[in-house]
Order: C-alpha cells, then sequence, then structure tokens
C-alpha cells in the first residue's frame, strides 16, 4: 500500500484504490482494536459508541451529499466537489482544512471518552450534529 501512491509535483495521488485500501485499513484497524484489545479488560476504554460518533461527522456529510443529489435528481454515487471538505479547502489550505474538520470531528470523541454514559452519547451525537450545520453553513460562505 505504500508503494501504491504516485508523487507528482510534490503531491501524492492515490487514486480510487488507494483511498479505499486506507479506509478499508483504517476501518479494520479500529474494528480490530475494539474486538481484541478492549473486550476484555475490565474497563473498556473504547465503546462501539465511541467508534459511532468518531464516524458521524463524515457520514452526516455523506447523507447529506446523498440526499440533495436525490432531491436534485443527480445520481448519487457520481464524484462531485459537494462535501464539507471541498468546500472548506476553496475558503481555506489544505493544512488548515484538515486542522478544522479533524477538530470538529473529534469534539464529540474526546468528550464521549470523557463521560461513558448513554445520555453522554446522544449529547455528543447532538453535539456533533450542530457542529456539522455550523462548519457547514460557515464554508458555504462565498468571500475568502
Amino acid at each position: 500500500m505504500i508503494n501504491s501512491f504516485v508523487i507528482y509535483e510534490g503531491k501524492y495521488f492515490l487514486g480510487d484504490s488507494g483511498s479505499l485500501s486506507i479506509a478499508t485499513f483504517v476501518g479494520l484497524l479500529v474494528i480490530y482494536k475494539y474486538n481484541f484489545e478492549y473486550l476484555g479488560s475490565t474497563y473498556n476504554l473504547f465503546n462501539a459508541e465511541d467508534v459511532f460518533i468518531m464516524m458521524a461527522f463524515p457520514g452526516l456529510d455523506m447523507i447529506r451529499v446523498f440526499f440533495e443529489r436525490s432531491i436534485n435528481k443527480k445520481n448519487p454515487f457520481t464524484p462531485s466537489r459537494e462535501h464539507l471538505h471541498h468546500y472548506l479547502i476553496k475558503k481555506h489550505s489544505l493544512l488548515k482544512t484538515l486542522t478544522i474538520y479533524i477538530s470538529f470531528a473529534f469534539i464529540p470523541v474526546f468528550s464521549n471518552f470523557m463521560y461513558q454514559d448513554l445520555f453522554y452519547t446522544t449529547y455528543n451525537l447532538f453535539v456533533c450534529i450542530i457542529l456539522y450545520i455550523v462548519l457547514l453553513k460557515y464554508s458555504r460562505f462565498k468571500n475568502k
């Protein structure tokens, strides 16, 4: 997988197979860590709810784009530049976009690690939805 990308003018190009390989690797790593390292311990540091909260931010973006394309009579499976990270890249640099996106996505996760309770998981999911909406509205402004 390391050798699967091409370096062109200082940029990395993974293509579909490279990005899907990385996503599969990260997903399998999360499942492995959950199943084999944390289920056997008495103090369960990493719950299934944490994984759900961790994937909620990108999941909300995927659901929003899917429904927007469906409502506009477009194929929901074709690529486009309608995702939140594309709006942020238009407005900021790539590094700032990564910092904003990852920090907003992990605020509910860190809060969920602090308070492991169903009430706080529901609360953190609600916070994640609110943060996503605020960030989406902010990123769609035209000024740079």
